[in-house]
């Protein structure tokens, strides 16, 4: 700090969003008996970020004078905070300058994409995609993949269903679509589904990309083998009953029809709540096509993020999905794992809605049946417990079971409030 010289800055800290510019203004005052020269200089900024009005200023005892810091941010710029150095040096007193630090905060912005490979696929049973998808911002993003059908009939399997993306990169995720009803009739049947990537940075941003499937019945690529095998047999049997039992008189017997066999499907039974709070309801309203499709949404987003937010310990992600009480219940859980050091991944997930019973306009009790695979990592392990298959397994892998979930709407947005597991039970193993 020189005695002769003060600096003073507009700001001490200045945001700034890629491709654009913010100015901070610099007061010099000569605190000397004489005329003095001072040099400008800011250190800690990339070469062509910074410009100055003038780099020296003359000042007379007792007066002051004014600079002005001109900060142009390039597009793409890496967001993040650049602590800069800014140093004023009297050029006829050799030793004496003063230095102050700014801070320059270069935003973040969140642009990327996603592409669906093939845009349409044919196929029986189910179909499979490829998800490209890239970061074209300038900070890492987490992206949440989501599926959905205007017709509410499919599910959608993502592997991996997050992704972490770091500026300027592509990653892929598979995607398996398959059909809560499968057909078995004559076909064809058209879906036409979209993919969003939501970043968990920017939960209110979203990108999209549309498939279609066209779904063929089970059984239709088999159909001409099994008419024909079936034809055949018809012949040969005919045949052979015709020379056995063929009457002196030349009359043909009757053949007898035999009735084909007929496909059917197993319907799971639902799970039965034990020890879960039964909601005292009143007759509920139907539920609207829009407010069942705005559940299940909100269903998925809680989904995800909640297991997002366990695998990284990441408590106040939760904050964007739910609400008290289940949220202080689920962060004190997440906290205790992290001192633990273990943690849960969730890798697969697939869920159908049972039943939504409207409570009111802004509250909903909803039950899911959920196919969900879900992973235990002890403390300090790359693997979950099934693999290590030391003491006790808490991880399973295809476990089915219910859930109910009580939603309230707050601001525009559904939040789940409270959970019950409807069971049953899911039970790991060891899977070496």
């Amino acid at each position: 700090m020189s005695p002769s010289i003060r600096a003073l800055l507009s700001s001490g800290s200045v945001v700034v969003q890629p491709g654009q510019h913010a100015d901070v203004s610099l007061t010099v005052q000569n605190l000397g008996e004489t005329v003095d020269r001072y040099r400008i200089a800011v250190e800690g900024v990339p070469t062509g970020w910074c410009r100055l009005s003038r780099e020296e200023v003359s000042v007379f005892p007792g007066e002051a004078d004014l600079v002005l810091i001109t900060l142009d941010v390039p597009p793409g710029a890496a967001a993040g905070r650049y602590p800069l150095r800014l140093l004023v040096v009297s050029l006829e007193r050799p030793g004496e300058q003063v230095e102050e630090t700014f801070l320059l905060e270069v935003a973040a912005a969140a642009q990327w994409y996603v592409a669906l490979e093939p845009a349409s696929c044919s196929s029986a049973g189910e179909a499979n995609f490829r998800i490209r998808l890239g970061n074209k911002g300038n900070a890492p993003l987490t992206l949440v993949l989501e599926g959905k059908d205007d017709a509410g009939a499919c599910f959608f399997l993502f592997v991996p269903n997050t992704l972490e993306l770091p500026p300027g990169r592509e990653a892929t995720a598979g995607l398996t679509v398959r059909a809560i009803v499968p057909l078995r009739a004559d076909g064809p049947r058209r879906h036409v589904f979209q993919v969003s990537a939501r970043a968990v940075q920017f939960p209110q941003e979203v990108a999209s990309a549309q498939g279609e499937w066209i779904e063929r019945a089970w059984y239709r690529r088999r159909w001409p083998a099994v008419v024909g095998g079936g034809v055949l047999l018809l012949v040969l049997a005919g045949l052979l009953g015709w020379l056995s039992l063929r009457p002196s008189g030349g009359g043909l017997p009757q053949p007898t029809r035999t009735p084909l066999s007929r496909r059917t499907s197993t319907v799971l039974p639902s799970a039965t709540p034990t020890d879960t709070p039964e909601p005292s309801l009143t007759p509920s309203p139907t539920p609207t096509p829009d407010l069942r499709s705005e559940i299940e949404a909100a269903i998925w987003q809680f989904t995800l993020v909640r297991a997002e937010a366990e695998r990284t310990w990441n408590t106040a992600l939760l904050e964007t999905v739910c609400v008290d009480p289940y949220l202080s219940q689920k962060k004190a859980r997440i906290e205790q794992n992290q001192k633990d050091g273990v943690h849960w991944e969730t890798p697969a997930v697939e869920f159908i809605i049972t039943s939504l019973q409207v409570l009111g306009p802004e509250e909903v009790i909803v039950e899911i049946r959920k196919t969900e695979t879900k992973l235990f990592f002890p403390k300090g392990a790359s693997v979950p417990d099934d693999e290590i298959c030391s003491g006790r397994i808490y991880s399973w892998r295809n476990c089915t079971y219910g859930a109910r979930y009580r939603m309230v709407h707050l601001e525009g947005t559904w939040f789940v409030a409270e959970v019950w597991d409807l069971g049953p039970d899911c039970v790991g193993t060891c899977q070496h």
